[in-house]
């Protein structure tokens, strides 16, 4: 009889087992399509990690950006104008900068450095291009809807898949029906 009973109650603990993974797959999901539909163009600007590809002074560039890492953005902004007078070819650090100008309030002067960078026939197309990806993120997020989105709409078959993602979520967000 207790095979029976250990048999018989076993069945319903696997149905929970299941009901409550299903449950936090369900979880799960709603809350990864949360996360990317809340994604705007601030989030967009600000950045986790500072980039490490650099071949030159390396531990130089971390002190530079560190502030910002902190939320202090216009300290980065002296910081990196301080650099691009010293390396005034360095197109990283002035994407940099307009993205640290964005985020310290001043959207005119760092749409002003994104469209030179994005003009400047110099630089690289991937640079430009980035130049481009920042003024839309900029534009966006001083409400300029119609620039950024017809940049953004632009730009968007150039745009790495990570990009792809991030403009169309934007688009959708703040272009569609606007």
């Amino acid at each position: 009889m207790r095979i029976q009973e250990m048999k018989g109650s076993s069945y319903p603990n696997v149905t929970k087992v299941l009901a409550l993974l299903l449950v936090l797959v369900a979880i799960g999901t709603w809350w990864l399509n949360s996360r990317q539909k809340a994604i705007d163009a601030t989030d967009l600007l600000r950045w986790d990690e500072i980039s490490s590809q650099r071949n030159f002074d390396g531990e130089r560039w971390q002190e530079v950006l560190n502030p910002a890492t902190t939320g202090d953005y216009a300290l980065t902004v002296d910081s990196l104008k301080s650099w691009v007078l010293t390396y005034p070819g360095d197109t990283e650090a002035r994407l940099y900068l307009g993205r640290a100008l964005a985020l310290a309030g001043q959207q005119h002067e760092a749409q002003n450095l994104f469209f030179t960078i994005e003009k400047d026939e110099m630089r690289l197309q991937k640079e430009r291009l980035d130049a481009q990806w920042y003024r839309a993120l900029v534009g966006i997020q001083e409400s300029q809807y119609d620039n950024a989105c017809t940049l953004l709409k632009e730009i968007l078959p150039q745009l790495n898949e990570r990009r792809e993602k991030q403009a169309q979520l934007l688009i959708n967000k703040n272009c569609e029906g606007k």
